[in-house]
């Protein structure tokens, strides 16, 4: 049930026009934009920074 109402404070800020907002370009998830650089929500970025360590350090770090 929580999965449901992830973005749910920022479609209200939305309505309000309230903020600065954007998708995720992974997931399309509502997310609030800090900076011109924000890109991705917490849970993408986490699993591209990840992803970009395993690519740069490879498989056996």
């Amino acid at each position: 049930m929580s999965v449901y109402f992830r973005g749910l404070e920022y479609e209200s800020m939305i309505f309000l026009s309230e903020g600065n907002f954007g998708r995720c370009v992974e997931c399309g998830r509502l997310i609030l934009k800090e900076g011109n650089n924000s890109k991705y929500c917490l849970d993408c970025s986490k699993k591209k920074q990840s992803e970009r360590h395993i690519r740069y350090n490879g498989k056996h770090v």
